[in-house]
């Protein structure tokens, strides 16, 4: 019988032990139970074990910039990260990102992040990988900053402008 050379995926719905969550994080057993005893990665109790819900892992990594291992994106996953361009967000813009996030929470194969554009912008970036950006507040600033992004980014990574005038229905049609 040949052997199986392909790395086991973890499933959405998994749960894994912490050394095994260590382990696809490349941290040590104690600093991963620090990250558990400060309640950055909750934990659940099954059968007098602890375990770690795979997407629970998945946030963490996300909110603190380290980068999510292959073996947790499981099938294709895109992840698709939001660029505020000002702290605020016009009311039209901000509608049709909740429903195109309705929209995403139905399928399993996106993680979506959002960040305001700042000092943090480019480790977001390097530690998150996105195939997809979307820039919201798109104007002259937008320009400039796609300039500088694209030394960041893989050439496959798409990036999309949007304005407060777009309908969410443009969002739709180039999400896809």
């Amino acid at each position: 019988m040949p052997r199986a050379t392909a790395k086991h995926l973890v499933q959405e719905h998994e749960f894994i032990s912490p050394s095994r969550a260590a382990a696809l994080c490349s941290v040590s057993i104690s600093r991963f139970e620090s990250w558990m005893r400060q309640g950055l990665v909750p934990v659940v109790r099954q059968g007098g074990r602890k375990l770690i819900k795979s997407r629970d892992l998945i946030e963490h990594l996300i909110s603190h910039n380290i980068r999510i291992p292959e073996e947790l994106l499981q099938g294709g996953r895109k992840k698709i990260l939001f660029i505020g361009l000002h702290d605020h967000v016009e009311s039209e813009l901000a509608a049709a990102v909740v429903r195109l996030l309705y929209r995403l929470r139905e399928r399993e194969d996106f993680i979506v992040d959002f960040i305001r554009h700042g000092e943090h912008t480019e480790l977001k970036i390097i530690t998150l990988e996105p195939d997809k950006i979307i820039l919201l507040g798109a104007d002259q600033e937008a320009q400039e900053l796609l300039t500088g992004l694209r030394r960041l980014l893989a050439p496959e990574t798409s990036i999309q402008c949007l304005h407060p005038v777009e309908l969410a229905s443009s969002m739709d049609t180039q999400v896809h």
